[in-house]
């Protein structure tokens, strides 16, 4: 009898022991499970993206843009910009993007603005918890599909009326 009383606990004990180490094993597979939930949330979603463009405004123009979204990989040109008006001798261009300056440049000539090239490349990484990883601009933050309603060039000139500003239509083809 006290061989079966033993044998009785030492087996409720193995099964005490298996139900114990099932509910860990189910509650650290469901914590596996959500956090490559969430690290694929936080991917870069595969984007592929390219947008061509150009702008004008009654007295400037561009005449290529070019957008580049490649999964994390972003790129931006813009280049071949005119003064439309002979009378405007310097100017200065700033490039937004969600209204953050993005670039400036502060009294060119016509020369230099038509030899201008605007450029940006690079890489948007996330960490583990969904933050940004390394030295992120306005161009870099945009997302691919808000890249269109973000973007804002803006020229200042004075003549001898005074100092007026104008903002370039952008074109997207």
């Amino acid at each position: 009898m006290f061989k079966k009383i033993i044998f009785n606990i030492i087996t409720i004990t193995i099964i005490c022991l298996f139900i114990i180490a099932s509910i860990f094993g189910i509650k650290l597979l469901l914590k596996n499970i959500t956090k490559n939930v969430k690290k694929e949330e936080q991917k870069i979603e595969n984007i592929d993206l390219i947008y061509t463009f150009t702008g004008k405004s009654e007295h400037f123009s561009f005449e290529k843009g070019i957008a580049e979204y490649h999964n994390e990989k972003r790129s931006l040109k813009i280049t071949n910009f005119n003064i439309l008006d002979d009378n405007i001798k310097i100017c200065s261009i700033k490039l937004f993007f969600n209204d953050q300056l993005f670039y400036e440049n502060n009294y060119i000539s016509k020369n230099e603005l038509e030899n201008l090239i605007i450029r940006e490349e690079g890489e948007i990484f996330v960490d583990d918890e969904g933050n940004y990883i390394g030295e992120l601009d306005a161009f870099l933050m945009v997302k691919p599909n808000d890249f269109k309603d973000n973007i804002k060039i803006e020229m200042e000139y004075c003549n001898l009326d005074g100092c007026y500003t104008e903002n370039l239509n952008i074109i997207f083809k």
